[in-house]
């Protein structure tokens, strides 16, 4: 597989006989995308919401001829407005019977700088992707639970919800307030059997897209995409077909950044244990074996400080020398006292492997 020029990937049945409902998916972005994935990966039905009429109608025609399902189906509607949000899941779970999986892809993005922005731009884009996402969530959490047969839920986040990027405030605040959402509310979900997760993109090259930005700052992010492209909308679609799917079954609150790593450089540059400065003495980390788990040396404050702001985010589970233990409560209390004096402690998470060396650190 050539990673700088990827081939499609066929389906697999991920979700064979679900039901799917999708927003913002006319068009040729995630959305659309995803709506064509759903299908190539079994969906028996799937209704599609957008703001265009004209625009919905064209995306309903080419995904039937696209994909051969015919249980498509089309819904105008704005996620900012609650009476049409009712009016799209309504009408999802009466031609549909019943939504398994609802992709909450709409939002709205501009580039402005905070100090030229007026209230007006900003309300604008948080209603939409950060109001709109949780209207959407919210009614269907409804509906999910007095059906009592869960279902699943994916968010379109963005990496700009942990990044900084400038004349993105409003948008960067929207996307990270849809991964709080995503967190809080999938505790909440739990309880009636749904599942709750987003998918973090980095930069994926879309129509709407090219409208926000110039040319020259899309060509500077995708330089520093480890492929040195931007991700294509199918491939972010991917992973929320996995996502979707019962393979992801034991996730819930989780955002999966899909990127290549480009938007992580500047928190790495800061934060990585393996920089020393000009000049200095200080000995790189050393990666040791120790009663079969491995171990990191010491570092610099600073990178303990950046370690520990990581862990408190995303409250991975970590081994200490053979004793599991949550972080985000008071350190070195009882047995995690006994079990930690004088050792390391690394991410369990396959997930959180890649960044052992910025977060193993002793407790």
């Amino acid at each position: 597989m050539n990673l700088k020029s990827p081939e499609y990937v066929t389906g697999h049945g991920l979700i064979k006989g679900k039901s799917v409902l999708v927003t913002a998916a006319a068009g040729a972005g995630i959305g659309f995308s995803a709506a064509t994935r759903a299908a190539e990966e079994g969906a028996r039905a799937i209704v599609l919401s957008d703001i265009h009429e004209g625009r919905l109608s064209a995306a309903v025609e080419k995904l039937k001829a696209e994909t051969g399902l015919a249980a498509v189906y089309g819904k105008v509607g704005n996620v900012a407005v609650e009476d049409d949000v009712r009016a799209l899941v309504d009408f999802a779970e009466e031609c549909m019977g019943g939504v398994d999986i609802l992709i909450n892809n709409a939002g709205l993005g501009t580039s402005k700088l905070l100090i030229d922005m007026e209230d007006d731009e900003w309300h604008r884009v948080i209603d939409v992707t950060l109001n709109g996402t949780m209207r959407m969530t919210r009614y269907m959490m409804r509906v999910m639970k007095a059906r009592g047969q869960g279902g699943v839920i994916v968010n379109n986040a963005s990496v700009l919800g942990w990044r900084a990027q400038k004349e993105q405030a409003h948008y960067a605040a929207a996307k990270a307030g849809v991964m709080a959402l995503t967190r809080c509310a999938a505790l909440e979900a739990a309880e009636f059997n749904v599942r709750i997760n987003a998918v973090s993109p980095s930069i994926v090259l879309h129509p709407m897209l090219r409208k926000s930005a110039s040319e020259e700052l899309l060509a500077e992010l995708e330089s520093k995409e480890a492929y040195g492209r931007a991700a294509e909308a199918w491939e972010v679609a991917n992973v929320m077909m996995f996502l979707a799917s019962d393979y992801s079954g034991y996730m819930t609150g989780e955002i999966l950044s899909v990127s290549s790593q480009g938007s992580w450089r500047l928190w790495l540059d800061a934060a990585s244990p393996c920089q020393t400065a000009p000049g200095s003495r200080r000995r790189k980390p050393i990666f040791a074996a120790r009663n079969g788990t491995q171990t990191v040396s010491r570092r610099p404050r600073r990178d303990r400080w950046a370690a520990r702001m990581w862990r408190a985010w995303t409250q991975p589970a970590i081994r200490c020398d053979g004793f599991d233990k949550k972080v985000g409560g008071r350190r070195g209390r009882g047995a995690g006292r006994a079990n930690t004096r004088g050792g390391r402690c690394i991410p369990t998470s396959a997930l959180n492997k890649s960044l052992m060396g910025v977060l193993g650190e002793k407790v």
